[in-house]
C-alpha cells in the first residue's frame, strides 16, 4: 500500500486528501462571521409532520426576489490559482441574488495587501482566507492606528482545516541518505554540501529553498521558523520568478535526481508533480526546531505534526512547519451591514475540498483561462443545485445582519456544565471502515458533555437494517449517513406502516459533498483495447469475453462484478442501475467475502492484469491500491444508461457527470453511477427531542474529508483496532481544541 500513496495526494480526484494553502498562522478568530442568531435551534427536533419537505422549492415569487439589484459589488481573488473556482463560484451566486459583480480575476491580490485594502473599502470581499494563518494580517494595524479586524469579519465556514503545507525534497536521497528532518541536513556537513552545491550560488554557505512567494503568510511563516530554528544566517529562500516556476525547478531536480528542498502545499495540481512516496517526501522538522509562537506572530505556532506516516513523511511524528488551516469568507464590515442577503450566502455556502481539487487538476491540465475557471464554477453550481437553491432562499430572505465581537471564552461554570449527566446514549456506527473515525469524535464529544455512550464498535450495522432499528429506538444516532444515497432507507417503510423518516431526523453537515463512489478497472486493459465506458464492455462481444473468462464461473454468460456488499446503498443502485440499462441479466455483483476482500480480490487481479471490474470510494485507503491512473481507471458509463430516478428510489438518479480527466477516468464526461454523496447524522427524533445539547452538538459538528482520510491510511496501515480508532478520534480532538470548545460551548447552551 505504501509505494501507492502517490495517488491518494496525487490525484485529489480520487480521495481528497489535503487542501490548497498560502498564507499567515494565529490562533484566535477575532474578525467573528455574523452568526445565524436567526437559525432554528436544533434542539426541539421537529416532528415529522411539521418539518418541511426537504425537496420544497422556494416559491416561484421568492425565486425572483434579486436583493441585491442595483447594488455593485467589488470582488477580489488570491493570487494562487488554487483559490480561483471558489471566487468565481461566490461571483456567481452573488449574480443570483441581482448584484452586479466585478470579475475576480480583475482584482488579484496577496494577503499582505488584501486586508488593509479591504477594511479600507477598496474592494468588498474575498473568499481565500486562510485562517489561523491569515490572522496576522486580520489583526494587522491600519494606516490611522485602527486594526484591520475592527472593518472586516470572517463569515461562514467555506472549507475547514482545508490547507496542508510544508516542505518536500527529493525521496530518492531520502532513501539513499536515510534523511528524516531538515534540521538533519542543516546539522549534516556532507548532507548540507550535497544540498547547497546545486544552488544558483554554491559554496557560499546559504542553503537556498525553492519557497513560498513574498507577499504569502507562508513566506514569512517559513523565514521565521528558519530564524527561530538558529538558521537565519545559513538558509533562504529562493523565489524562481513566481510560484509556478518555483514548482517547475523543482519537478526538474526531482526528475534528473538533483537535491531541492521546495514548499508546496495541497488540494493542488502540484503534488500530481511533486507526488510524496515516489517522487517526494514531505519533509519533517524537528519538534522543538518549528516556529514556537515567540515572535510577534505568535499565530504561526505548530501545535501538532501532521498525521502522515513515514511512506509519504520523512519522519513520524511529522512536524511540517504550519498547521492546517480553515479556509473562510473575510467581507468589509460596511458591506455585510449593508447587504444582509450577501452576508448570509456567505454563512451559508460550503465547497468541498474535493471539488476544489478537482478543478485544480482541470485548471492545471490546460484548462486555466478566465472562462475555464466561470465554466467550472457553473459546474459546480448546477451539480449542486438543490443545495445552492437552499443557499439562495435563505439569502433571500436575510433582511438584517449583527457584525458581533470576537467571541469571548465560556465561562469557566459553563464549560464544567454536563448536560448529559446521567444520560445513556447507545450509538451504532456503519459497517465501512472508512466511517469509523467520525463515529469514535462524536462518542469522544458526547461524553465531554456529559453523556454515557456506548462504545460504536459494539453495534455496527449496514443501512439496509440501521434506520429502521434507529426508528424503532434500538439505538440513539448514527454519524454515516451518505444522502442522496441513503434515500430509500430514509423514506422506507415501518413495520406498523409509518415511515422512517417520520421518526428519525437528518441533522448537520458533517461531511458535505464527501463521497465520490464508482467502478473501476484494469488501465491495462484500458490503454490496450481503447475502453471508454462499462457499456462498451457489455456490448462488445470480445471484450465482454475477456473480462467474463475470469469469472469464478466462466463461460455462464454473466459477468460478476467485484461489487458493493448487500445493505448499503451501493448494491441497490449498482443493481438498479445494471437493470435499467438493460444488464440485468448479463451482470451481477459479486460479494468476495466482504469489502476488504472484494479489494484484495481486484488489486490481485489489477498486478497480475487479471480482467477485473471493481466498485469502490473516497476519501478512502482503497485507491492507495486500486490507484486511477496508475493501475486502475474509473470506468465510465455511458449517459443514458446511468440511473435516470424512474423507478422506487429516485435518490439514486445521477444527475451529472463526475469532473474527473481522462488520465484518471476512462472518459470524459466522465458518467460514474451515483453523484457524490453528503456525510450527515441521522437521529431518532424522540432522542433529539429529549437532548438539546446533543442536537445542537450533531448540527454543529463538521469534520474535513482530509482529516478522515488521513485516518483511513493509518487504519488501513495497521492501526486498525478499537484503540487505534478512538485515539486518532482522540487527537483530532486535541488538534481541533479551539473549534471544538466552541461546539461544546453552544451545545452546553443549548440545555
Amino acid at each position: 500500500m505504501k509505494k501507492h500513496w502517490r495517488v491518494w495526494l496525487a490525484l485529489f480526484a480520487v480521495l481528497a486528501l489535503v487542501a490548497a494553502a498560502c498564507g499567515n498562522d494565529d490562533d484566535d478568530d477575532p474578525g467573528a462571521a455574523p452568526a445565524a442568531d436567526d437559525a432554528p435551534a436544533a434542539d426541539d427536533a421537529p416532528a415529522a409532520d411539521d418539518a418541511p419537505a426537504a425537496d420544497d422549492a422556494p416559491a416561484a415569487d421568492d425565486m425572483d426576489m434579486m436583493p441585491g439589484e442595483g447594488v455593485s459589488v467589488t470582488m477580489a481573488r488570491a493570487n494562487w490559482t488554487t483559490g480561483y473556482m471558489q471566487a468565481a463560484v461566490y461571483h456567481h451566486l452573488l449574480e443570483e441574488l441581482g448584484y452586479e459583480v466585478s470579475e475576480p480575476a480583475d482584482l488579484e491580490l496577496a494577503p499582505a495587501n488584501a486586508y488593509v485594502a479591504m477594511a479600507e473599502g477598496a474592494f468588498d470581499f474575498w473568499v481565500n482566507s486562510w485562517y489561523p494563518n491569515h490572522d496576522p494580517f486580520l489583526n494587522g494595524e491600519m494606516p490611522d492606528g485602527s486594526l484591520v479586524n475592527q472593518h472586516v469579519s470572517v463569515v461562514g465556514n467555506e472549507m475547514l482545516a482545508g490547507g496542508l503545507e510544508g516542505l518536500m525534497t527529493n525521496k530518492s536521497l531520502v532513501d539513499e541518505h536515510g534523511i528524516t528532518t531538515f534540521d538533519q541536513i542543516m546539522n549534516d556537513d556532507a548532507l548540507f554540501e550535497l544540498y547547497e552545491s546545486t544552488d544558483p550560488n554554491p559554496g557560499d554557505g546559504i542553503l537556498q529553498i525553492l519557497g513560498c512567494i513574498e507577499g504569502w503568510g507562508c513566506h514569512v511563516a517559513l523565514a521565521e521558523t528558519l530564524e527561530l530554528a538558529g538558521y537565519g544566517d545559513r538558509a533562504e529562500q529562493l523565489e524562481a520568478g513566481g510560484y509556478d516556476a518555483v514548482i517547475a525547478e523543482a519537478v526538474s531536480r526531482a526528475e534528473s535526481g538533483t537535491p531541492f528542498i521546495a514548499y508546496t502545499w495541497t488540494p493542488s495540481g502540484y503534488v500530481t508533480q511533486l507526488i510524496p512516496g515516489v517522487n517526494a517526501m514531505w519533509l519533517a522538522h524537528e519538534a522543538d526546531k518549528v516556529h514556537d509562537g515567540s515572535t510577534d506572530n505568535p499565530g504561526f505556532a505548530v501545535t501538532a505534526p501532521a498525521s502522515l506516516g513515514t511512506d509519504v513523511c520523512t519522519n513520524d511524528p511529522c512536524w511540517l512547519f504550519r498547521n492546517s488551516a480553515d479556509i473562510k469568507v473575510t467581507a468589509n464590515n460596511d458591506f455585510l451591514t449593508a447587504n444582509p442577503s450577501a452576508a448570509r450566502l456567505f454563512e451559508l455556502v460550503q465547497i468541498s475540498v474535493v471539488d476544489v481539487a478537482l478543478q485544480n487538476v482541470l485548471y492545471d491540465g490546460g484548462e486555466d483561462t478566465t472562462d475555464d475557471v466561470n465554466r467550472h464554477a457553473a459546474d459546480w453550481i448546477a451539480d449542486n443545485r438543490d443545495t445552492v437553491d437552499g443557499w439562495l432562499a435563505e439569502a433571500r430572505s436575510a433582511t438584517t445582519v449583527d457584525l458581533p465581537a470576537a467571541p469571548e471564552a465560556p465561562a469557566a461554570e459553563d464549560d464544567m456544565s454536563m448536560p448529559g449527566d446521567g444520560v445513556g446514549v447507545t450509538q451504532a456506527r456503519a459497517n465501512w471502515t472508512t466511517g469509523y473515525m467520525q463515529a469514535a469524535v462524536y462518542h469522544h464529544l458526547l461524553e465531554e458533555l456529559g453523556y454515557e455512550v456506548s462504545e460504536p464498535a459494539d453495534l455496527e450495522l449496514a443501512p439496509a437494517n440501521a434506520y429502521v432499528a434507529m426508528a424503532e429506538g434500538a439505538f440513539d444516532f448514527w454519524v454515516n449517513s451518505w444522502y442522496p444515497n441513503h434515500d430509500p432507507f430514509l423514506n422506507g417503510e415501518m413495520p406498523d406502516g409509518s415511515l422512517v423518516n417520520q421518526h428519525v431526523s437528518v441533522v448537520g453537515n458533517e461531511m458535505l459533498a464527501g463521497g465520490l463512489e464508482g467502478l473501476m478497472t484494469n488501465k491495462s486493459l484500458v490503454d490496450e483495447h481503447g475502453i471508454t465506458t462499462f457499456d462498451q464492455i457489455m456490448n462488445d462481444d470480445a471484450l465482454f469475453e475477456l473480462y467474463e473468462s475470469t469469472d469464478p464461473n466462466p463461460g455462464d454468460g454473466i459477468l460478476q462484478i467485484l461489487g458493493c456488499i448487500e445493505g448499503w446503498g451501493c448494491h441497490v443502485a449498482l443493481a438498479e442501475t445494471l437493470e435499467l440499462a438493460g444488464y440485468g441479466d448479463r451482470a451481477e455483483q459479486l460479494e468476495a467475502g466482504g469489502y476488504d476482500a472484494v479489494i484484495a480480490e481486484a488489486v490481485s487481479r489489477a498486478e497480475s492484469g487479471t480482467p477485473f471490474i471493481a466498485y469502490t470510494w473516497t476519501p478512502s485507503g482503497y485507491v492507495t491500491q486500486l490507484i486511477p491512473g496508475v493501475n486502475a481507471m474509473w470506468l465510465a458509463h455511458e449517459a443514458d444508461k446511468v440511473h435516470d430516478g424512474s423507478t422506487d428510489n429516485p435518490g439514486f438518479a445521477v444527475t451529472a457527470p463526475a469532473s474527473l480527466g481522462t488520465d484518471v477516468c476512462t472518459n470524459d464526461p466522465c458518467w460514474l453511477f451515483r453523484n457524490s454523496a453528503d456525510i450527515k447524522v441521522t437521529a431518532n427524533n424522540d432522542f433529539l427531542t429529549a437532548n438539546p445539547s446533543a442536537a445542537r452538538l450533531f448540527e454543529l459538528v463538521q469534520i474535513s474529508v482530509v482529516d478522515v482520510a488521513l485516518q483511513n491510511v493509518l487504519y488501513d496501515g495497521g492501526e486498525d483496532t478499537t484503540d487505534d480508532v478512538n485515539r486518532h478520534a482522540a487527537d483530532w480532538i486535541a488538534d481541533n481544541r479551539d473549534t471544538v470548545d466552541g461546539w461544546l460551548a453552544e451545545a452546553r447552551a443549548a440545555g
